[in-house]
């Protein structure tokens, strides 16, 4: 299960030079037409159309609501407190929703396939045990993202989605957390094959 980012991701320094080399060239450009316009102007000896213009009362609106808009922090208080239990943190990142087992191991929710059950089916049914059915997700695909092999046992890993809903965990579930790619790199986990965690995140 995982929670998509909430806020625009921080811009890295190689997009931030691209997009100043954009406006400038775009404002070389601009210059160029006006140019243009002007000499259209004074050959054709023809007055072209005013350009359309904004009702004044509404840009004086816009900028008004502007100047009141504040937007809210990007580091909430939760990041501080490094609470896990809460998707109110990490905005500009995913959160992976991960659950703790009765060794004290970290894992994602899972289920044995029941007889004739397809995976997804079986990955939506878990789910419903674990955090309720007021919870709205949805899987973009059918088929798993990845799958791992230790010892015996085949893990299929589906990729979920989480929409909007309070989750409430169920009884079973000894203790939960969302966490971060970078934190499921040092999370202890229940899993040996640690790199495929890594590069399925």
């Amino acid at each position: 299960l995982m929670r998509v980012p909430t806020v625009i991701p921080e811009v890295h320094p190689i997009e931030r030079e691209f997009v100043k080399m954009w406006k400038e060239e775009k404002d070389y450009y601009a210059r160029s037409d006006d140019l243009l316009y002007t000499q259209c102007q004074k050959h054709f000896k023809k007055d072209f159309p005013e350009p359309l213009s904004v009702d004044i009362p509404e840009m004086q609106a816009r900028s008004i609501v502007l100047q009141r808009f504040k937007p809210a922090k990007r580091i909430t208080p939760h990041d501080m407190t490094d609470n896990r239990r809460t998707l109110n943190r990490a905005l500009a990142q995913k959160l992976y929703y991960t659950v703790q087992n009765a060794n004290g191991k970290w894992c994602f929710p899972f289920t044995e396939l029941q007889k004739g059950e397809l995976v997804h089916a079986a990955a939506k049914r878990k789910l419903e045990e674990d955090i309720g059915e007021d919870v709205n997700v949805y899987f973009p695909s059918n088929c798993p993202m990845a799958h791992m092999t230790e010892g015996n046992d085949t893990y299929f890993f589906m990729n979920c989605i989480y929409v909007l809903g309070r989750i409430k965990n169920a009884p079973e579930v000894k203790d939960f957390a969302w966490i971060t790619n970078k934190e499921a790199r040092k999370w202890d986990w229940m899993w040996a094959e640690k790199q495929v965690l890594q590069e399925m995140l």
